[in-house]
């Protein structure tokens, strides 16, 4: 799944195994229309963020697709690539109310980011950093990225 927010933002949603994306969104559109769109600014897109749904992303959608998946894997779509920074808000929406681990991918640029990240997520939000790498001719090193992981995971294990 890939996010951002309604018009300007998107949420990207792959097949899941017993429903096509569509079908789901569209089901989806009909149990949840009546709150989503007054709770949430972030709209589930699918067709490469290309097709926008009328179901937006929030802590009962959250909950409802997490009976289909272990996982997320939810993309800032509007900050994807861009290297200007992370969505905050969404990663701190994702921190709240997921109720299966979460990955972020988005606007990573610093290491900065990283602790955004941790800190809007509560702890609770995976991230991934893509054509900000310095092995895809970004800035950040490879090994800062993996050594922070390493140190937060090592604290979290002490915990």
């Amino acid at each position: 799944m890939g996010t951002g927010m309604h018009k300007d933002k998107q949420i990207y949603l792959r097949s899941f195994e017993c429903f096509s994306s569509w079908k789901l969104l569209e089901f989806l559109s009909h149990a949840f229309s009546d709150f989503a769109v007054q709770d949430s600014k972030y709209a589930i897109v699918t067709d490469r963020w290309q097709k926008f749904s009328d179901v937006f992303l929030d802590e009962r959608v959250l909950d409802f697709l997490a009976s289909y998946a272990d996982e997320f894997l939810v993309h800032g779509v509007d900050v994807e690539g861009k290297k200007l920074g992370i969505d905050e808000e969404l990663v701190t929406l994702l921190g709240m109310h997921s109720p299966i681990p979460v990955t972020y991918a988005g606007g990573v640029t610093t290491m900065a980011d990283l602790e955004k990240i941790k800190v809007a997520g509560m702890g609770r939000v995976d991230v991934t950093v893509g054509s900000a790498l310095d092995i895809f001719c970004g800035n950040l090193p490879y090994k800062h990225v993996l050594a922070w992981h390493q140190s937060h995971y090592d604290e979290a294990l002490s915990v």
